[in-house]
């Protein structure tokens, strides 16, 4: 029974570990001022889900920054760039890739780590604007 009483204790401390990694990025932004356009990449069958009405959301950073947010570019030319220079990379997780514009904005909603620039909230995918065939 104690053994029990333990499993369920670590059980809840674990969950509200994770819990705390992720609140922050659980509610989505959407800015109405957009000074600055925040765009990124993601598996092109975003683009389905977005025809369908669906709301996707690209994450900011989660679990104290282990996973450090959504990429972000300040324009689709740079995240044209990043597609075809990690085409490799890119092509072992999806089979194709979009360049979607993001809810919130560059300056504001993004950090940068070792001269690659992350999201740092939770945003919506607003719309596509570049898919690969």
């Amino acid at each position: 029974m104690k053994f029990i009483k333990y499993l369920i204790l670590v059980l809840i401390v674990l969950f509200t570990i994770a819990y705390l990694g992720i609140k922050d990025n659980l509610d989505p932004l959407d800015r109405k001022i957009i000074e600055h356009k925040i765009y990124t990449i993601g598996d092109k069958n975003y683009e389905k889900a977005l025809k369908e009405g669906k709301s996707i959301v690209k994450f900011g950073q989660l679990f104290w920054g282990l996973y450090p947010g959504g990429l972000a570019f300040k324009n689709e030319e740079k995240a044209k760039q990043y597609i075809l220079k990690n085409k490799n990379l890119l092509d072992r997780f999806s089979s194709g890739w979009a360049i979607f514009e993001l809810s919130g904005d560059y300056l504001l909603d993004t950090k940068e780590i070792k001269g690659q620039r992350y999201l740092n909230k939770s945003l919506f995918i607003k719309r596509v604007v570049y898919s690969s065939k």
